[in-house]
């Protein structure tokens, strides 16, 4: 990931910009996809440079075992990697998966 001024993009190992500099956040590609960040919301693009997961979540996190955690409405939840919810938003905190299990928290 390369830094231009304010914005982010992404370099391949032949020092040759393959996503040009446009994000105002830009993550590792765990899983294929990499978080990134339009103004206030973050979304998900491929290698390639491509929305996969349109820009509509305040909150995220990278993917883990196929799954990426969102805050929707103060709750954390869990989406795969079309962007369906897969586990309601229904945490007070969570975290990603590691061998098939995460820890949880609920008010309750």
């Amino acid at each position: 990931m390369v830094n231009f001024g304010s914005k982010y993009g992404y370099l391949n190992t032949n020092g040759i910009i393959t996503i040009a500099a446009q994000f105002d956040e830009a993550h590792s590609l765990p899983e294929g996809l990499a978080r990134i960040k339009f103004g206030s919301k973050y979304a998900f693009i491929n290698k390639n440079g491509t929305i996969i997961i349109s820009p509509k979540f305040e909150t995220v996190s990278s993917f883990s075992e196929r799954l990426t955690l969102v805050e929707i409405d103060d709750k954390w939840g869990y989406i795969d990697k079309s962007g369906e919810v897969v586990i309601a938003p229904q945490f007070d905190d969570a975290y990603y998966f590691t061998n098939g299990l995460t820890r949880v928290k609920t008010s309750s």
